[in-house]
């Protein structure tokens, strides 16, 4: 553009320094800010957004903070979007004084924080481990703006990494029942917390999910074939190569199926398992899941369950098949 004469206007500038701070090129974008103002140009909000967005990046908190200052000095008022860039900088240098100190001065100020305030301020203190503090967070919240299925997937990642299971559930029970629709993120998160534990409560809440429309990504089937291989159940994942037809298998899920048949071939532990009742209660909660996926995939067939001869098959010869038990109550409520 220099060359063909052409001067940028503080639209390209901005795009310019916008640019160059998302790839960490900070120190050139602060030479294109100096030319800029020496061209006469005035630096708006975006283009000081922009700058401190990069050094916060770099991990520069203090040249950021007086970066903020000067912008006040100029005669700008930093929005909402500066206040939220200053926050989520502090949280990822995790200084959660500094972002609790930051989000009392918007009281002062008059500035309404929103979602992205909230989110990344309950996220910041589940990562130092401050229930209490992110639990307060989220209470002032609703009361000023409706939490989304962002907040929701933050608070249960929380909850499940600070060891609180039975919390985390509950939030789950809470989300659907204000109508949010989970998504992959959310389900994902469940799993992978759950998986660690109790693989067949995993393949419940899977369940579960699927019948409220809410299909399970190739991420969450490579994070339970994953957890099967790591505690020895590999006949159990190598049952799910029968959902290619479902899935398109990508090469972690082809990685892991192979490191199953290589583990299946070499331990006589894991083949001597196959009759377990462990292995035939998740094979049964797998074969409800999978005609779940086959239901789900196809929207113009609806096709009843087909578990009566798995009942027979698996259930009663596990002993589970009697009335009143927890996993028959499961069957009758799926």
């Amino acid at each position: 553009m220099e060359m063909k004469g052409i001067s940028l206007d503080v639209v390209g500038f901005s795009a310019y320094i916008n640019g160059l701070c998302r790839a960490n090129c900070v120190e050139k974008a602060f030479e294109a800010f100096w030319k800029m103002r020496s061209g006469g140009l005035v630096p708006n909000n975006f283009i000081y957004n922009s700058l401190i967005s990069g050094l916060f990046r770099i991990g520069d908190i203090k040249e950021a903070l007086k970066l903020e200052a000067e912008m006040k000095f100029n005669g700008l008022t930093p929005d909402i979007f500066t206040t939220n860039i200053v926050i989520n900088g502090f949280c990822e240098a995790r200084c959660l004084e500094g972002a609790d100190e930051k989000f009392k001065k918007m009281g002062w100020n008059g500035m309404q924080p929103d979602i992205v305030t909230y989110n990344t301020l309950i996220a910041l203190c589940y990562k130092a481990f401050d229930i209490e503090r992110a639990e307060r967070y989220f209470k002032i919240m609703s009361f000023n703006c409706k939490p989304d299925v962002f907040t929701y997937n933050i608070r249960i990642h929380g909850l499940f990494s600070n060891y609180k299971v039975t919390e985390a559930i509950k939030t789950l029970d809470k989300l659907l029942s204000e109508d949010f629709a989970p998504n992959s993120v959310t389900h994902n998160t469940v799993m992978n917390a759950i998986c660690v534990d109790d693989l067949g409560r995993a393949m419940i809440l899977a369940a579960k999910l699927i019948k409220m429309a809410l299909v399970p990504n190739v991420v969450t089937v490579n994070l339970l074939l994953s957890h099967f291989c790591k505690q020895g159940l590999v006949e159990s994942a190598l049952m799910w190569e029968k959902f290619k037809k479902v899935y398109n298998f990508d090469n972690v899920t082809l990685h892991i199926l192979d490191k199953a048949s290589v583990l299946k071939q070499t331990s006589f532990k894991s083949s001597s398992n196959v009759e377990s009742g462990k292995d035939l209660f998740l094979e049964f909660l797998m074969h409800i899941t999978f005609e779940l996926l086959c239901n789900s995939s196809d929207s113009s067939k609806h096709k009843p369950l087909a578990i009566k001869g798995l009942v027979g098959n698996g259930l009663q010869k596990i002993g589970l098949g009697m009335k009143g038990s927890h996993e028959t109550c499961f069957v009758t409520k799926l």
